[in-house]
């Protein structure tokens, strides 16, 4: 093959509507609805991707032309093409879901166990700093209970973030390994 060629097409369609343009590739780009993409070849239809929707990609054997037929009226767009052609443009609305974040700080002792955080099951972030200058934290984040010599150790200064699809939903807890007191500040969302 010399030279690629592409062809994009956007147009409303109210039913089954045939292009008679040849190509080996068809990716639907965007589409107000499901479409159902025939493939011709010699007058016959040979192939069909049935209720598809933007996105949608194939290469197949030649073919003459391509049937499109919307589930209901409304815009198609689409690219016929010789050979595979990426086409990674983003098609429809992406709307960022708000996390409300909230911070808050607490004094951890050697003397007992303290929740810094409830157990929360749509945690979606996670940060936990050891905010002392001297003291050093024991920290738990399965509801389990810390102590002196258990827990992920958070030296003065020491932080820790979780972020993903590794959340920990159960309560953090903490205790003081040394010192009389240390200051833990934590953020959730």
């Amino acid at each position: 093959m010399d030279k690629l060629n592409v062809i994009q097409i956007k147009q409303t369609l109210t039913g089954r509507t045939v292009f008679g343009i040849g190509g080996a590739f068809v990716r639907l780009i965007d589409s107000d609805a499901p479409v159902t993409v025939e493939y011709i070849k010699g007058g016959q239809t040979v192939g069909r991707a049935e209720s598809v929707l933007g996105g949608f990609a194939t290469e197949t054997l030649p073919f003459d032309g391509i049937a499109v037929t919307p589930s209901a009226p409304g815009s198609v767009s689409f690219m016929i093409a010789d050979a595979a052609v990426k086409y990674d443009r983003f098609a429809g609305n992406l709307s960022p879901v708000p996390v409300a974040m909230s911070q808050s700080r607490a004094t951890v002792l050697t003397s007992g166990v303290t929740t810094l955080l409830a157990a929360k099951a749509n945690r979606k972030y996670l940060f936990i700093q050891n905010n002392s200058d001297m003291d050093t934290v024991r920290v738990t984040v399965d509801g389990s209970a810390p102590t002196a010599v258990a827990g992920m150790r958070l030296k003065p200064g020491a932080s820790f973030v979780v972020e993903g699809v590794a959340i920990m939903t159960g309560a953090i807890n903490a205790i003081a390994e040394t010192g009389a007191g240390a200051s833990v500040e934590m953020v959730e969302g």
